[in-house]
């Protein structure tokens, strides 16, 4: 799990900022110009997918010990989180605040990971893993603010 996690993140991280910083040219290419109230949302999303490679990696453990329910108690837990979130996200804050409550909807799947390995299975991430992951996603958050600062300013 540790070693899965380090290179998601490896690989995630840069993928991240990229699309961060390349979120408008990226709609201008994909879609037209009235897709770009969408960019807030996908500058705040891309800082949670660091929590979401390390809440994977966790779910996957539990998936290889061969316990369906436990993996369908968390998925089906995330899934009604991540649904309010993201209701609750787009009621205060549209688009924007769709992309805030990617990144809260995967940290709270993360504790949630951790709290089932620990109770059911004994494990526990390693804190290297752990920093490292919370390092990426909350520089990626600040990243992202900074951006969406910047392009607030910049129209």
């Amino acid at each position: 799990m540790s070693r899965q996690t380090s290179v998601s993140l490896a690989v995630i991280a840069p993928c991240a900022v990229a699309m961060m910083l390349l979120a408008p040219w990226i709609v201008d290419l994909l879609y037209t110009g009235s897709f770009h109230p969408v960019v807030p949302m996908v500058t705040f999303a891309a800082a949670s997918l660091p929590l979401r490679a390390w809440s994977w990696a966790m779910g996957f453990v539990v998936l290889a010990r061969g316990n369906g329910r436990i993996y369908l108690f968390a998925e089906a837990m995330s899934a009604v989180i991540g649904t309010a979130l993201n209701i609750t996200g787009y009621a205060l804050a549209g688009l924007t605040g769709l992309g805030i409550s990617f990144i809260l909807w995967y940290a709270i799947y993360s504790l949630i990971e951790i709290w089932l390995l620990r109770r059911y299975y004994g494990v526990t991430t390693t804190p290297r893993v752990a920093i490292l992951a919370l390092t990426c996603s909350t520089a990626l958050l600040a990243l992202s603010i900074a951006i969406f600062c910047w392009r607030e300013v910049a129209i």
